[in-house]
């Protein structure tokens, strides 16, 4: 559910549109400091701004997606989305078949492997 803070910062990013340009972590923290709140020592600026993208991306009621990148946040353009959700999906298939392969040797352990010259050799996965 959405509350105040996530509908400044959507407001935000739709008022200060430009194609192309990107608004950078700081300068929502900077603009927007009554909602996002930065501690000196602190490398990731605002993370709370980071779970609010997410919690605006995923709510079905506001219809504008935010697109992120190194260089920070905006409003996507029709072919920016597309190059965003294609990056996503690409990087959510390589964490898939990762986990695949995990899965896969998981299930060895303990059984016997079959290696160079017909030797025997039981797998073993974990450390005991």
């Amino acid at each position: 559910m959405l509350n105040a803070r996530h509908y400044k910062l959507y407001e935000y990013l739709k008022d200060n549109y430009e194609e192309g340009k990107f608004i950078s972590k700081q300068q929502i923290c900077k603009d927007l400091n009554e909602f996002y709140k930065m501690r000196e020592k602190e490398t990731r600026y605002c993370r709370k701004l980071e779970e609010d993208v997410r919690e605006i991306n995923d709510d079905e009621t506001l219809t504008k997606i935010i697109v992120s990148n190194k260089k920070g946040y905006k409003i996507g353009s029709k072919e920016e989305v597309q190059k965003y959700i294609k990056k996503r999906m690409l990087r959510d298939i390589k964490s898939i078949n990762l986990t695949r392969k995990l899965a896969r040797k998981y299930k060895l352990d303990k059984q016997f492997q079959i290696v160079f010259n017909s030797e025997k050799e039981i797998v073993e996965t974990f450390m005991e």
